[in-house]
């Protein structure tokens, strides 16, 4: 990874997704638990005691991190995973973590769905297009699960005696079959990106544009424009820090700006329904970037003032609804594209993890 140390505010953030605009979903099923129990209702799905008579047996959950799960054994080691998926139900996945080094390993393995390699293999192509390293991907997929016999019922035995192991699904929209994947992306840095301002009304003109989209944002208003999730306070803070009302900036045609992005963790979920036979379709393809932060440079006559940003979490809208997308797709030639590509800073594009 090239060695770099600029350090940044986050101003304002455009997510660009497919051919519409994102913003964060008001529909949510996301547990703010960090620890509790859950019982097994079968197809590899847990849910909350459905009665206080329940003879299920109980298992420990502990909640890894904004979107996986620890399932624990009886002595609180770490069993299995789960994906929080609708009403309450979470369902059981297998983990991986790839070898960014071997596409012939990513290819070769059957557990791993088509699109999931080809999104694995365009982010690293990406990243080293880039020369950067340090960044890790891991998935979590039911097609990884080695021991889901443990959590059936002993009567799920076949004639000849072999265990017999249900399809993996949870219950959705329209009362179909679904199942998630995940993949999850840690430290992924974008390229650096550098804009020059060799003439003070160009500079001045970004600056007022900027700061007016700021304090709109500190009152609360044209959150649907620069994305709801973006925090207000401290976009007015770091820009005004940053650049105050510096009117000799773009003086020198030196001065100018260096940006750069890390993710520090982006999921990115595939949806498949089971229709109209008994195979599986991904038909929704949703991202979550939960942290993230923006790097930059002010370098006016040669000096550098350094700021750095966190983002807050940036979720496609249909994140939390993804099962009801996939039902909109099923049967479909094509699915429904949520992917988030990139971030927007002073007129410049960085590509996400994609």
């Amino acid at each position: 990874m090239r060695k770099r140390r600029i350090t940044a505010c986050l101003l304002s953030l455009s997510v660009i997704i497919g051919s519409f605009s994102s913003g964060v979903s008001a529909e949510t099923y996301e547990s703010n638990r960090d620890s509790f129990s859950l019982q097994y209702m079968g197809n590899g799905v847990f849910g909350e005691k459905v009665s206080i008579n329940s003879s299920n047996k109980s298992y420990k959950v502990k909640k890894k991190d904004d979107v996986i799960y620890e399932l624990l054994n009886d002595k609180d080691a770490v069993q299995n995973y789960l994906i929080e998926t609708v009403d309450g139900q979470y369902q059981l996945v297998g983990k991986k973590e790839i070898n960014l080094e071997d596409f012939n390993s990513i290819n070769n393995d059957e557990s791993l769905s088509d699109y999931i390699k080809e999104d694995i293999k365009s982010i690293i192509k990406k990243a080293n297009e880039t020369e950067q390293s340090g960044f890790s991907i891991t998935v979590y997929t039911p097609n990884l699960l080695n021991n889901l016999h443990a959590y059936e019922p002993s009567g799920n035995v076949s004639p000849s005696g072999s265990t017999w192991l249900p399809p993996v699904y949870y219950t959705g929209k329209g009362s179909l079959r679904y199942k998630d994947e995940v993949l999850h992306i840690t430290n992924y840095s974008t390229e650096t990106g550098e804009r020059k301002y060799s003439d003070k009304a160009e500079a001045q003109a970004e600056y007022k544009k900027l700061f007016n989209q700021a304090l709109k944002a500190a009152a609360g208003e044209g959150l649907d424009a620069i994305l709801g999730s973006i925090p207000a306070y401290g976009v007015v803070k770091s820009f005004i820090e940053i650049f105050g009302t510096d009117s000799s900036f773009g003086g020198d045609t030196d001065d100018k700006i260096k940006v750069y992005v890390v993710e520090k963790t982006k999921y990115r979920k595939y949806t498949s329904v089971m229709f109209p036979a008994a195979d599986y379709d991904m038909a929704a393809v949703t991202d979550n970037i939960a942290e993230y932060e923006v790097y930059i440079d002010k370098i006016k006559n040669g000096v550098v003032t350094q700021r750095n940003q966190k983002g807050l979490s940036m979720k496609s809208p249909s994140w939390f609804s993804a099962d009801q997308k996939a039902y909109e797709f099923k049967a479909s030639l094509t699915h429904w594209n949520e992917r988030i590509y990139y971030h927007d800073y002073f007129g410049m594009r960085f590509r996400s993890a994609s």
